[in-house]
């Protein structure tokens, strides 16, 4: 089955892939699905809504970055920095968060699985959070 994107979402996909600093950038509700972003920059930008599934977020760095109701499912975040970022609400089901960062980082009511995978150093939100 093969998937259709809109002319303006094909052109936002390979901005993305074409730049390495997206710092502040507003990407709400982006359809980033299945790209590799690894070592990209997103500090402090804004990522609501976004749909980042089966990404290669390896090394990137995501400081500050909102990623609230975004979708994370697959996605791999091993080395990325998290420091501070607002997951509020993600989609973060068979994640791998690897060795992040994750500092400061706001995981309320983060929907997640038993194949997530957490750094050792962080505590996976309860469910009652």
């Amino acid at each position: 089955m093969a998937i259709i994107l809109r002319r303006r979402t094909r052109q936002l996909r390979r901005t993305v892939l074409s730049t390495r600093d997206h710092t502040g950038e507003d990407l709400s509700g982006a359809k980033l699905f299945d790209l590799d972003l690894h070592g990209m920059v997103f500090r402090n930008a804004r990522l609501w809504s976004a749909d980042l599934t089966g990404c290669n977020l390896i090394g990137a760095d995501l400081t500050g970055a909102d990623l609230s109701a975004s979708w994370l499912t697959g996605a791999q975040l091993n080395g990325a920095n998290l420091t501070g970022a607002n997951l509020t609400g993600a989609y973060a089901l068979a994640t791998d968060f690897g060795d992040a960062q994750m500092d400061d980082a706001i995981l309320e009511r983060v929907v997640y699985d038993q194949a997530t995978t957490w750094p050792t150093d962080v505590l996976p939100p309860s469910p009652n959070r």
